[in-house]
């Protein structure tokens, strides 16, 4: 029974073939249990994963790291990043994660293909900076005192 399933399996592989209903639940089921036992035997299963976006979330984690460090800096006289700015840019470059995350989930499912574990940490790393980073500009640029006057 394996030995047919597998056949049946690789011939819509090849072909491309997509099964709807009832066909598609039973060769899911059998997919499913296909790789199940060729993973259990040392078989390897070449499954195509999606990457394409992984440089965008790297480009947009290491932006966010940019205004960490920039946050972490005290203001002086010259005003480089503000408050508003560090908000904006953690709103925004988290918009843009969201939303190319669920691009690449839908690429994923209208294709079969697996979804890519180190771009779901990127898009973690994405949440906490842009979290962290207007709590930490504002920690770390308040100020002591109400009226504070400095005689330089």
């Amino acid at each position: 029974m394996e030995f047919w399933s597998t056949i049946l399996l690789s011939f819509f592989i090849k072909n491309e073939i997509r099964p709807t209903g009832r066909k598609r639940l039973y060769l899911d089921l059998y997919s499913c249990k296909i790789k199940k036992i060729a993973q259990s035997k040392g078989f390897i299963i070449n499954m195509e994963v999606f990457t394409e976006f992984r440089l965008v979330f790297i480009v947009i984690l290491a932006i966010l790291g940019i205004f960490l460090i920039l946050s972490l800096i005290p203001k002086g006289r010259n005003v480089v990043v503000t408050f508003f700015s560090v908000l904006t840019v953690s709103i925004t470059h988290l918009f843009i994660a969201t939303s190319l995350l669920v691009t690449e989930n839908f690429f994923l499912d209208s294709y079969n293909l697996d979804g890519d574990a180190i771009t779901f940490y990127l898009y973690l790393g994405i949440v906490v900076l842009a979290i962290v980073n207007p709590i930490v500009y504002k920690v770390r640029n308040k100020r002591s005192k109400r009226n504070s006057y400095s005689f330089r």
